[in-house]
């Protein structure tokens, strides 16, 4: 009796589950019928000339977005500056030799706060499918925001760039996004981390441009990330960022992803 009374304890658990499992996957999916619109960016920043890259030199001075619409499989828009950075005045021989960024360029660019305000500019140009409700900590976004990796928020803009300039990560930029590199290594169950070459050859695309050039890397991730969808990848975001009105910031992996966890600086 006691067995038989344990065995349909554990088939309700087990029952119970199964209805969450489901009402979370569906809840994944009405969420992801809401994204059609993708923001895909790739960030350049200054550097050292040392052989280890120093987190604390680091600098935005490329700032490239790509929208895109995931549904209808095609580019809407960019947006594109180079960005004169505020500290790291002038650039190192091994920063230019990486990015192709040559001084002139970030000499005759804006400063990171009319950046900033210029990508303001193209997303309120699009508020009519961008939509963000700015207010709290979880952000409501219809759309996605997808990175090559974490460097690009977390550290080139939040740690470095928002902080020495005294500004806050912009709303649509704050909150759940994906970061391109671990989510392509848990979809396709790898034990590391590809670059994005890698990422883009076995997806069997063609790499655009130049490497490390922010605008054609950028392009690269919009690629991947519709060749994904294509795929019938689910597009679920994988990391967190949030950044408050002291310049404090929260970010680790997206509640749900695995590992969930968060650390603040």
């Amino acid at each position: 009796m006691r067995k038989s009374k344990k065995q349909s304890f554990l088939g309700k658990m087990e029952k119970a589950m199964a209805d969450l499992d489901l009402q979370d996957r569906q809840t994944e999916s009405k969420d992801l019928k809401k994204c059609k619109y993708v923001l895909c960016l790739d960030i350049e920043a200054t550097c050292s000339e040392e052989v280890t890259f120093l987190e604390d030199t680091h600098e935005v001075i490329e700032l490239p977005v790509i929208l895109v619409d995931i549904e209808q499989g095609k580019v809407i828009d960019e947006f594109h500056t180079f960005v004169k950075p505020t500290n790291a005045i002038t650039l190192t021989e091994r920063c230019t030799n990486l990015t192709g960024i040559t001084q002139s360029m970030v000499d005759e660019a804006p400063s990171f706060i009319e950046a900033i305000q210029l990508l303001d500019q193209f997303i309120e140009k699009y508020k009519d499918i961008l939509k963000y409700n700015p207010h709290g900590h979880k952000k409501d976004r219809d759309f996605l925001v997808v990175t090559d990796g974490t460097a690009d928020i977390e550290r080139f803009l939040c740690r470095r760039s928002c902080r020495i300039n005294q500004i806050r990560l912009p709303d649509y930029l704050d909150g759940d996004y994906i970061n391109l590199k671990v989510f392509f290594k848990d979809h396709f169950r790898e034990t590391f981390n590809r670059t994005l070459s890698d990422i883009l050859n076995h997806l069997h695309i063609e790499p655009l441009g130049r490497l490390h050039s922010g605008l054609d890397d950028a392009r690269n991730v919009a690629r991947a990330t519709l060749r994904l969808h294509e795929l019938g990848v689910p597009l679920i975001p994988n990391r967190n960022i949030h950044m408050t009105k002291r310049l404090k910031y929260e970010y680790g992996p997206a509640k749900g992803a695995s590992h969930w966890s968060t650390s603040v600086v």
